[in-house]
């Protein structure tokens, strides 16, 4: 007997899991259709109760059917025996005809024989899976329905939120989902919308959960060396701007520092900033910071700042000296090939980190491509910007945008009476002068660097322009002003 009731009491548990709470619908001869589920019924009356826990009492006179099953809403792609093919709203069926409508919620009604259909389809997307949530979104993949789609739409709501939400639009049956917040279940759905502008019902729905994202990088802001006045022990003291977690918060940031071989961990500080001590002061040492969050995750690392006048972090001065190779080129090769240097000073991070400016001169001579040209000199005032682009470690390169003008002398040796007589001519000019170009530095350590560029210059002359490269090979040396 026990055994028997204890049977009972699980059929209906497991009935109670299997048959959805309001599965009954009500349709009314004015076209409208309750859901709930029908609580009384009398000979007059009708009673349901509704999702919201109310209930609505309806006259028999009224009731145009009762389906005491899970009704499927969306519209359908019914194709006849015929070959003719029309959408509608299934709302009733039995061994045999199918009943439809036009529009679901008039009373308008046809009432089709089941022989005389060929097939029914529904018009909503199916078979909805999803790939593994990365940082970068969730891949979504799911089948078409059979009627022609115009895009499909995607909605996800956060598992303990009711409403659901339109996050991006599809034209093909595939989609990476992105805008997700991170530890989050997300229940997601798609809609097809078709020519007709018709959205059609949703289709499976699942859940996805997605992963912890990092916070923000940190901004370095500043950076600056200090020595002891025995000039016997240096220290660097590096100053980030703080760090932001979309999905929870920042607890500390971690301090890795690089001596050229690999980066090692040297400490942890909640503050944005920390004091690296005790650094022999020819030492060279680049780092990078990044932030962790309440889960652990830590973020990209920021630029590797490091001492020295090619590093990022405090402005810095030096002194550059470059002696430079000049091959003219087009109507001005009779000048033949000039040597001679540049010298000038170059400041660093001055605005923002990684901005070079720079202010040089110098003098070039060259040697004569004509027998008849010699003693000729060319002597720039150039002022440079440009920006430093991280390579590896105390390597980088520096493209660069030089203007300015040129002081040029060019003596000319002809005839003057006879042909055995000869006069030098020189002639002096005053014009503006641009470069382009691109350097490559290598710090040495903290204050030598040395370097090799490649400029493109010209000069506009008063009837065509002097077109040149320049080849420079140089050091530069820190200057603590």
């Amino acid at each position: 007997m026990k055994q028997t009731y204890k049977a009972a009491l699980s059929a209906v548990f497991l009935l109670s899991v299997l048959v959805p709470a309001y599965s009954d619908h009500l349709f009314l001869k004015n076209g409208s259709i309750i859901e709930g589920k029908v609580a009384r019924e009398t000979a007059d009356t009708v009673t349901v109760r509704k999702a919201d826990g109310g209930t609505e009492t309806f006259g028999r006179a009224a009731v145009l059917r009762i389906l005491y099953t899970k009704l499927y809403m969306g519209k359908l792609y019914v194709h006849m025996v015929d070959g003719t093919v029309f959408e509608a709203y299934m709302v009733d069926e039995d061994q045999e005809t199918y009943t439809f409508r036009k529009e679901l919620y008039r009373a308008d009604e046809m009432v089709v024989k089941r022989e005389d259909v060929l097939y029914v389809a529904r018009k909503n997307p199916t078979g909805l899976n999803a790939g593994a949530p990365g940082l970068d979104g969730v891949l979504l993949k799911w089948r078409p329905p059979y009627n022609p789609v115009r895009h499909y739409r995607i909605y996800a709501r956060p598992s303990n939120e009711k409403e659901f939400k339109m996050m991006q639009k599809s034209s093909k049956e595939t989609a990476t989902l992105n805008g997700l917040k991170g530890n989050t279940e997300y229940v997601i759905r798609v809609t097809a919308m078709d020519r007709e502008g018709y959205e059609s019902q949703p289709s499976n729905e699942i859940r996805i959960t997605t992963p912890n994202f990092p916070p923000s990088m940190p901004a370095v802001s500043d950076a600056d060396r200090t020595c002891a006045p025995d000039g016997r022990t240096c220290s660097y003291k590096i100053s980030w701007k703080p760090s932001t977690d979309p999905d929870g918060t920042v607890k500390f940031y971690r301090v890795y520092r690089n001596d050229r071989k690999d980066f090692a961990f040297i400490g942890q500080t909640g503050k944005t900033e920390y004091v690296d001590g005790n650094l022999a002061p020819g030492a060279r040492y680049t780092y990078t910071v990044k932030a962790v969050d309440d889960r652990g995750k830590e973020s990209d690392g920021s630029k590797a700042p490091g001492p020295g006048p090619s590093g990022p972090g405090k402005t810095v001065f030096a002194l550059t000296l470059r002696p430079h190779f000049i091959m003219p080129v087009g109507d001005f090769s009779y000048l033949g090939h000039g040597y001679g240097f540049l010298a000038g000073v170059m400041t660093e991070n001055l605005l923002d980190n990684g901005i070079i400016f720079s202010l040089e001169t110098g003098l070039t001579g060259f040697a004569g491509g004509d027998k008849k040209m010699n003693n000729s000199f060319q002597v720039p005032l150039l002022f440079g910007a440009g920006f430093r682009l991280d390579v590896s470690d105390g390597i980088f390169l520096v493209p660069s945008v030089k203007l300015g003008a040129s002081f040029n002398s060019i003596c000319y040796r002809g005839p003057k009476y006879y042909a055995f007589q000869s006069v030098t001519i020189k002639k002096y000019s005053f014009e503006p002068m641009a470069q382009i170009g691109l350097t490559a530095r290598y710090a040495v350590d903290d204050d030598l660097g040395l370097d090799v560029g490649l400029h493109y210059g010209m000069i506009p002359e008063s009837e065509s322009f002097f077109h040149f490269f320049s080849l420079s090979a140089g050091m530069s040396y820190r200057m603590d002003w």
